[in-house]
């Protein structure tokens, strides 16, 4: 059998250096439109041309592509592999355990990859990911000519924060010598939705890296001395000492006054008109995530995420050299990198009043809609059986650069998603080579096997939904939807199953095929649940979520690939692949029934600590509320009025994360809040109580 390599790639190293030469994957980058009609003209050609002439067409074909590629964008490229879809590929693939093992790290060192960018919705980096989860499926063998001969199910994801124009967004300085200067959208400036829309006409502060910080030893605080309110603040990225292990701002790991938020919350509650942050000495000189190897480059419009806070503060990102033109005009024997070395060496602020400039800016962010896809494939069924159908999926879209749904909102940092849900995605293409391999000629009847990546899983579960509206199989006669999401952190041999009280048939038939498998089986009735099942469970059809636990680097930058359990990831596909087997060749559907409750993601209510508190829910931030008498919190010594900044060191952005965080603690842990009390951040260790 011949496999032709024929689609480009821009050359990137992988961010896990676990993986060999071997197995990393060459994929496509044809993330838009055009890209995805090159696929096509492949899948053409394989059919019209078939063995050594098809893939001598093919080589020819892309050569050509690759070579006017390169004359256009300068881009070393590297060849797709494409397989002839007339090709037998039944027993193409190798079912040893250390072959499988490699294919999935291989898949997730890929998806997981920095190249890809967090897999966040309306980037390249999901739509390269999409267009190697339909060059799987079309390996494996899988039928995948569904929309105009592709396995893409388009759907538009709203309110995607853009900056829209020039017009709209806009930002000028007013020197006191007359002079005016007007900025450049996205070459000096860029408009942060981080901030929200407004406007601003008011005089400058450089106030460092606009920390406030009196805890423990450090009281450092470059407010000292400067009267922000009305004027808008120049303002560093990070905090002191980055490089330094001793230093007070959590040594060389990233504090919460680091985060965007914190120091968006200090410029609002001094009253500042607006925002303007530039990239500190390092993030400017070296590669943070954000600006690679460039020289001070502007971040992205949704890079630093969202606004969460009321009232809104303008934001916008400037140049390094023009904040030191700015600088250096109000005092002409200052620069930027002198008062940054200053701040280092003495760890004392260097905050400036700018009263003889003034900034005078617009920031307007229109919501656009953005197409992605869902990625679908069908393995044909047979007999009596063959119009009904089991559906296999996962969501293959995370959180980006952490611009929705992080839990370190204050980071700009590639969110890898290798847990979440990496290992999701590379369990549903081995399940379905699996299936592909099987000789199909032994059973008379069997179900079609539908096997969907879902996209928009972390925007509120959008691509399952749309699914479910739109289906390719009959939903009535649908026996059972299966869903992986983060299978990659088994521990002690245990899989946590949900949804089996949606079908009578399901306990027994999950424990039975663990047993076989060597797995110990958690099985959890609720089928609700913030997973893709959920949306086929309303809509009558049995399901079950495979799930191997949360864990503290859910939602974060470092849910890596050196982290995932790869031999769990094998035993839970091959757990799964007889479960789906059974399901698909047993005359009768399982029943369904509706069953009440609601997955709990975290660790269960009974094993929770109790804080004791409520918050406030007229307001984004966690504040309380009220404070329950000899509570836990009670005994610590929290206030009414208290705002939750960080716990245990990652920061709290909301009300909402406040309550993730504190669901993942056990009775008797103890934990570390970093508290907002009248001005001032105090440190309060509390330890939690039972339910």
């Amino acid at each position: 059998m011949i496999e032709t390599q024929v689609v480009c790639l821009t050359k990137k190293r992988f961010r896990s250096s676990k993986l060999p030469l071997s197995h990393r994957l060459v994929v496509t980058a044809n993330a838009n439109p055009s890209g995805r009609l090159v696929d096509q003209i492949n899948i053409w050609i394989g059919r019209l041309c078939l063995g050594s002439l098809g893939s001598i067409v093919a080589m020819l074909f892309n050569g050509l592509l690759c070579l006017v590629l390169m004359a256009t964008a300068g881009r070393a490229i590297e060849p797709l592999r494409r397989v002839d879809e007339n090709a037998q590929l039944q027993n193409a693939f190798s079912f040893a355990s250390n072959d499988v093992e490699s294919r999935v790290d291989a898949t997730i060192g890929y998806l997981a990859s920095d190249q890809l960018e967090g897999r966040g919705v309306g980037k390249d980096g999901l739509a390269l990911a999409a267009s190697f989860i339909a060059n799987a499926f079309h390996q494996a063998g899988l039928r995948t000519d569904l929309w105009d001969g592709l396995p893409y199910q388009n759907f538009r994801v709203n309110n995607v924060p853009n900056v829209v124009d020039n017009a709209t967004n806009t930002l000028e300085f007013r020197y006191s010598n007359g002079q005016i200067e007007t900025l450049k959208l996205e070459r000096q400036f860029q408009s942060m939705a981080v901030g929200g829309n407004g406007t601003f006409d008011a005089p400058m502060a450089f106030v460092g890296y606009g920390i406030s910080a009196h805890e423990g030893d450090l009281d450092y605080d470059d407010f000292n001395g400067i009267d922000a309110r009305g004027k808008v603040l120049l303002m560093l990225r990070k905090e002191p000492r980055q490089a330094d292990a001793t230093s007070p701002f959590n040594g060389q790991q990233t504090s919460p006054h680091a985060y965007f938020a914190t120091k968006l919350s200090n410029a609002r509650q001094r009253g500042a008109a607006g925002v303007l942050f530039i990239n500190d000495f390092v993030s400017a000189n070296g590669d943070d995530g954000l600006n690679g190897s460039a020289k001070d480059v502007l971040p992205s419009t949704n890079s630093a995420g969202q606004s969460t806070s009321n009232p809104l503060i303008p934001t916008m990102f400037i140049t390094r050299d023009q904040a030191n033109r700015i600088i250096s005009y109000s005092n002409s024997n200052v620069q930027l990198e002198d008062l940054e070395a200053k701040i280092d060496a003495t760890l004392s602020p260097q905050s400036l009043d700018i009263a003889s400039v003034r900034a005078i800016g617009r920031t307007n962010l229109i919501r656009k809609n953005v197409m992605t896809s869902n990625v679908v494939g069908i393995l044909e069924g047979n007999g009596d059986l063959a119009d009904e159908a089991v559906i296999i999926g996962a969501h293959y879209d995370h959180v980006g650069m952490g611009e929705f749904g992080s839990l370190s909102p204050g980071i700009i940092a590639v969110h890898n998603g290798a847990d979440d849900n990496a290992s999701g995605t590379a369990a549903l293409i081995e399940i379905a080579r699996r299936f592909c391999s099987q000789d199909r000629g032994t059973v008379e009847s069997r179900r079609k096997i539908v096997f969907v990546a879902f996209s928009g899983e972390e925007r509120g579960l959008l691509g399952s939904k749309y699914f479910v509206q739109h289906p390719v199989c009959d939903l009535k006669t649908t026996a059972a939807m299966i869903n992986l999401d983060m299978v990659g952190r088994m521990g002690a041999n245990q899989i946590i199953v949900y949804g089996v009280g949606s079908s009578p048939a399901f306990p027994q038939l999950v424990s039975n095929t663990a047993q076989t498998s060597g797995l110990i089986p958690n099985l959890q009735q609720p089928a609700m649940g913030p997973s893709d099942h959920q949306p086929f469970f309303e809509n009558g059809v049995p399901v079950m979520h495979f799930f191997t636990g949360i864990h503290a680097q859910y939602h974060r930058p470092d849910d890596d690939f050196e982290k995932i359990n790869t031999t769990g990831i094998v035993r839970i596909s091959d757990m799964v692949y007889q479960i789906a087997d059974q399901i698909a060749t047993q005359p009768m559907r399982p029943a369904f029934v509706r069953v009440g409750g609601r997955a709990n993601i975290q660790i269960p209510t009974e094993e929770r600590g109790r804080l004791g508190v409520r918050l406030r829910s007229d307001l984004v931030e966690a504040i309380f509320e009220a404070i329950s008498p000899d509570s836990a919190a009670d005994r610590a010594g929290l206030k009414v009025d208290d705002q939750v900044i960080a716990i245990d060191g990652q920061m709290t952005e909301s009300r909402i994360s406040m309550l993730k965080q504190v669901r993942e603690c056990l009775p008797g842990q103890v934990i570390e809040l970093q508290i907002l009390r009248n001005n001032r951040n105090l440190k309060i260790s509390v330890e939690l109580e039972h339910y």
